[in-house]
């Protein structure tokens, strides 16, 4: 249903409804007698006093005149007092109608005010209403979803507690302590195996880092090597180009031979570089035994090259009574050069990886 919005009429509007052609009958009355008493042309005619006639007449006629203007008169004078009695009566509705239209007139002012006051606590009652009712739908929402999801939840619990594989809460303790058992044993299990991991992890770096130790110093050795041998070479060569005949012999202690892979050593040396060649065993046994499971070939290279020097200390002792003697210097060389080939030899791990 739709609400008629009735606003407030305009002054103009507002005098036409208190119109006098608006009134009833009853209320235009007074106004309508009071107007016809005063604007009819014969209005005041009975008000006037009758003149005397003039030339008076005789006598008799006279007393009969006079007599008859004494009634006329009364007569007169009664009709002026009615006609007075009666306009004054008028006058007096007129003031009455008026006044009772004052009086309305101020009603209606009051009941126009109490009608505004009304009508402002009515609307603000009406918002108050309206936020109440949207409030008390958001509330009716939220009490149907609720409702809802008690609902699920009931039919959950009808489920669960009318199920025939529900077991009794004793087992199912036993079951949960059962299983918070697993799951710290298994919790121990994979820390274990971290720390296990862990350790290993960090034997493998210091093995990685024991290999490229022992690579750089097998470099390092071996470039130290060739540049002796070369150094070796380049006196040999300048000794037969003088083609000295001094010396006897020349001596071979500082070039390798072809039959043999080591080059071979001085007899003074021989005592001090047969402890070199061979490396400490406490230095290759973790290193070839923690890093493979598989036999490494180190043992075997580490005999060839025991055989070899051994057969160098044989080529040196032999070869030392044909050569006149070293010259300066020449042990010393010599010396490290072997100790460096043996050294090589014995410490070339050959079951590590380059990592």
């Amino acid at each position: 249903m739709a609400i008629n919005n009735w606003g407030l009429l305009s002054q103009a509007d507002e005098d036409a409804l208190h119109n006098v052609a608006r009134l009833l009958s009853v209320e235009a009355r007074p106004f309508q007698r009071v107007s016809g008493r005063l604007l009819k042309s014969d209005a005041f005619a009975n008000g006037r006093l009758v003149q005397l006639p003039s030339p008076p007449p005789d006598a008799s006629a006279a007393e009969e005149a006079a007599a008859a203007r004494a009634i006329e008169r009364d007569q007169q004078d009664h009709k002026i007092q009615v006609w007075r009695n009666d306009l004054m009566n008028e006058l007096d509705l007129l003031d009455y109608t008026i006044l009772r239209f004052e009086l309305t007139t101020e009603s209606n002012h009051d009941e126009r005010a109490r009608y505004a006051r009304e009508k402002t606590a009515i609307t603000e009652k009406q918002e108050r209403v309206k936020e109440n009712i949207e409030k008390l739908r958001v509330d009716l929402e939220q009490t149907k979803e609720t409702l809802a999801v008690r609902k699920t939840y009931d039919e959950l619990t009808e489920k669960i507690t009318n199920s025939k594989m529900l077991k009794p809460r004793d087992e199912q303790a036993l079951a949960h302590a059962k299983l918070d058992e697993e799951i710290a044993e298994l919790e121990q299990e994979v820390q274990t195996a971290k720390d296990t991991w862990n350790e290993r992890r960090v034997q493998f770096y210091r093995i990685e880092e024991e290999a490229r130790e022992m690579l750089r110093m097998i470099k390092d050795e071996k470039e130290e090597a060739e540049r002796k041998e070369g150094m070796m070479k380049d006196r040999d060569d300048e000794g037969d180009g003088e083609g000295s005949t001094t010396r006897g012999d020349v001596s071979h202690v500082g070039t390798p031979r072809p039959d043999g892979g080591l080059t071979p050593i001085h007899i003074s040396q021989s005592a001090d570089t047969s402890n070199t060649l061979k490396v400490p065993h406490d230095r290759l046994a973790p290193l070839s035994r923690d890093a493979s499971v598989a036999p490494s070939p180190a043992a075997s290279a580490g005999v060839d090259d025991a055989e070899m020097g051994e057969a160098g200390e044989n080529g040196g002792d032999t070869q030392a009574d044909h050569s006149s003697g070293p010259e300066e210097g020449e042990d010393v060389e010599e010396g490290e050069d072997d100790e460096q080939s043996g050294d090589r030899g014995g410490e070339t791990p050959r079951d590590m990886d380059d990592p």
